[in-house]
């Protein structure tokens, strides 16, 4: 009996491998065990049903490893199967043309927008420094001209130039109010003057005499004494803010104070003032600027 290959050319590779399978009492499921295929597959090898396999070339494969187990020529078969599939589509490959950038892109929009941007900001700064440069200038005229102006005309009433007296300064208004109320003359007094002419030695005498010792009157546990070796403006306020002194002391006085402490102390040229606290020598220095002395004295 001769084999498949030998028949007509006609015949399918499907069939010729069907033909050999039933010769050799083979099953399709025995040859899809030896091919380890499903046996959907080989029904459809052997009914040339080749649409149902993956590709071509599994097609091949599995004709191939079919003849081989029922002992066919695999080239026989194969080439049965060339006659009748189709030939393979031509593979053409996909090449992507450069494409070539243009003003509508969105990056060359928003690069050239950038770009515009930029100047109009440039251009904005430029005139407002101009424009505040010129302004400058003209108002630097302007005012040289009312300055000229000014020292060209020359004033039509007298001027009277005050000046303000170089004591140190006061604590307040109503501790000046009060100094001047003790240190002005009753009315007795200034009668008597009236009355009886004084020369100008005896004006002099009244101005150069003045208590070395002064003692307040104010009553206290804390004891502050003061020694002035220069003229110095000083002013001390107790606990309460109450005055203790305030006023110009004369070089050479020894001021004897009490009160109760902290005391608030204002000394002008206070490097020739001498300051003990309840018996304790203080010193000033750490405390003075400008030669003013401020500072506080507790218990």
């Amino acid at each position: 009996m001769s084999e498949p290959q030998n028949q007509d050319v006609r015949i399918s590779a499907g069939e010729q491998l069907k033909h050999l399978r039933e010769q050799k009492n083979f099953s399709v499921q025995d040859i899809a065990s030896r091919l380890n295929l499903e046996a959907r597959i080989i029904e459809a090898i052997e009914q040339n049903d080749f649409e149902k396999l993956s590709a071509a070339t599994y097609a091949r494969g599995y004709l191939r490893s079919y003849a081989k187990i029922l002992g066919a020529d695999p080239d026989t078969i194969i080439s049965s199967y060339n006659d009748s599939a189709p030939e393979p589509p031509e593979i053409i490959p996909e090449v992507k043309h450069a494409t070539q950038t243009n003003s509508s892109d969105k990056p060359v929009k928003a690069f050239t927008y950038l770009i515009t941007l930029t100047l109009v900001i440039l251009l904005v700064a430029w005139w407002q420094s101009n424009f505040i440069v010129d302004n400058m200038n003209n108002l630097l005229v302007k005012q040289d001209t009312v300055d000229e102006a000014e020292n060209t005309y020359a004033l039509s009433y007298p001027i009277q130039i005050v000046e303000h007296p170089t004591s140190p300064f006061y604590r307040d208004v109503e501790a000046q109010e009060v100094n001047s109320a003790e240190t002005a003359p009753d009315l007795e007094t200034e009668n008597d003057l009236n009355e009886s002419p004084t020369t100008v030695e005896d004006e002099n005498a009244e101005e150069d005499s003045y208590p070395i010792n002064v003692t307040s009157d104010n009553v206290g546990p804390d004891a502050l004494v003061l020694r002035l070796s220069n003229d110095s403006w000083i002013e001390v306020f107790d606990a309460l803010d109450n005055k203790v002194y305030v006023n110009l002391a004369r070089e050479g006085q020894i001021l004897s104070l009490r009160g109760s402490a902290p005391f608030d102390l204002v000394i002008g040229a206070a490097d020739g003032v001498s300051v003990e606290f309840n018996g304790e020598k203080f010193d000033t220095a750490p405390f003075t600027d400008a030669g003013i002395a401020r500072f506080t004295l507790d218990q």
